[in-house]
């Protein structure tokens, strides 16, 4: 569960009380960002949650934590190109105007799962979004082959193979 550094709607915790009610025993990892301002009441939620959390704040460890992630809840920010080169099947909430296009277009491709607009989700669709992702393994994996085939990992490479001609 990864909302950026701030978080302003507290989407985090929306999204904590909408995975409260799944049957499945799992495993979740909220990142909170360092500009969050609901850390102390997500903190909160998670003591006197009776589902196995973890939070990272400000982590160093993002890379591996989305390598271990069998399914991600983000924004729609730069994060969704590291989940696609991961392979993570993820839902995605719209949280900027500049989000919009790129989550929209990813979902076309039926790389990611799109709830929309932050101020319009609820916790019942998120709920359901994660029920019905949770159940469709074809549909997850398909999701993570699409990302890794969009996005390879190797453009850094690509670029500076075309910018080295130049530089001699």
């Amino acid at each position: 569960v990864s909302f950026g550094g701030a978080d302003p709607s507290n989407l985090t915790l929306k999204t904590l009380e909408a995975l409260k009610e799944l049957k499945n025993d799992f495993w979740v990892n909220v990142t909170l960002g360092l500009t969050n301002p609901h850390k102390k009441e997500i903190k909160e939620y998670v003591l006197k949650s009776k589902r196995n959390i973890s939070v990272f704040e400000n982590t160093s460890r993002m890379a591996a934590l989305m390598q271990d992630a069998n399914l991600a809840i983000s924004s729609g920010g730069t994060i969704s190109w590291e989940l696609c080169c991961l392979g993570v099947p993820t839902i995605q909430i719209i949280l900027a105007q500049n989000q919009i296009e790129a989550v929209e277009e990813l979902h076309r491709r039926g790389i990611t799962g799109n709830l929309g607009w932050h101020e319009k989700v609820s916790t019942q669709q998120i709920h359901q979004a994660v029920e019905g992702l949770m159940a469709d393994v074809q549909t997850r994996k398909e999701m993570s082959a699409r990302g890794k085939s969009l996005v390879d990992g190797l453009g850094t490479q690509r670029g500076m193979n075309e910018i080295l001609p130049y530089l001699n």
